[in-house]
């Protein structure tokens, strides 16, 4: 008797939905508003609602962004998600990862001037991301 061998594919999707980054979005924008928020504390939520809100884009194109340091290489691979904005977006997002962020999460080099620049940039990433989402 002949043993055959069997095949199983079983494809796993632990794709985010778009609804799932929006909810987290949502929470940590609202976080970050709350009267009294150290300025640390709202840099730190206003960069994850802006890599939710980015990755809730992507996954409306079936793409997933999986961990902010993979936001710009998915963007340039992806434009389909912002078309022209793509690297206004991406080039906003990491100026607040990898400038601003720092100086409100691991020092205290940080000024006004630094966190109206968080909010400006947060602001447009959220305005760019809203509009593609309709």
């Amino acid at each position: 008797m002949t043993e055959e061998l069997s095949v199983l594919c079983v494809i796993i999707t632990h794709m985010t939905t778009k609804d799932a980054h929006l909810a987290q979005y949502r929470a940590f924008k609202q976080t970050a508003d709350l009267p009294g928020a150290s300025p640390q504390g709202r840099v730190e939520m206003l960069f994850l609602a802006a890599f939710h809100l980015i990755d809730a884009c992507a996954a409306r194109k079936n793409v997933h962004i999986d961990k902010h340091q993979r936001v710009r290489h998915e963007l340039e691979v992806n434009p389909v998600i912002f078309g022209e904005m793509t690297g206004d977006v991406w080039s906003a997002f990491q100026d607040i990862e990898t400038r601003l962020r720092p100086k409100f999460v691991y020092g205290k080099g940080w000024n006004k001037q630094d966190l109206e620049a968080v909010l400006r940039k947060f602001s447009f990433i959220e305005k760019a991301c809203l509009e593609v989402l309709g």
